[in-house]
């Protein structure tokens, strides 16, 4: 019983959460992510992701900025208690000036847009993979040190 908690422990530890309605734009980064035994958690709506109780023992959160019940911004200050330390980069449907300074000035880690470009986003895996000895961790309340 003990083993199986622990091994559940890990899995959230590697866990990357998806908030977006749009969960299939993902695909390539879940199959990617498996090589590096990373899990994902989805949710289509930010209601739902901040019912979640796991949220402090993930090791990213990808909000897309466009959800069903609020933007993904008002979704990050809803969950900056919980989220403090852990990652953010929110999404956007098609790129947008404005947005990306909104996005920069709520201190999220980095703003992309769809389609994800897997190389940047293998840019980012330093920043949050466990097992990479340059571990940074990044609060919503911090900007990013790049």
């Amino acid at each position: 019983m003990k083993e199986e908690s622990q091994r559940q422990d890990r899995q959230q530890d590697n866990a990357i959460v998806i908030v977006d309605p749009a969960t299939a734009d993902y695909m390539p980064l879940v199959i990617a992510g498996r090589s590096r035994l990373w899990s994902f958690y989805f949710f289509t709506a930010g209601s739902d992701a901040m019912r979640w109780h796991h949220a402090r023992h993930t090791r990213l959160w990808m909000i897309n900025i466009r959800l069903p019940d609020m933007t993904g911004m008002e979704l990050c200050e809803a969950m900056r208690p919980r989220l403090e330390r852990i990652p953010v980069v929110l999404i956007s449907d098609e790129y947008d000036p404005a947005e990306e300074l909104a996005v920069f000035s709520a201190g999220t880690l980095h703003y992309m847009c769809k389609p994800l470009d897997l190389s940047l986003v293998s840019a980012l895996w330093p920043v949050f993979d466990p097992r990479d000895g340059k571990n940074f961790t990044h609060s919503l309340n911090e900007r990013p040190p790049f």
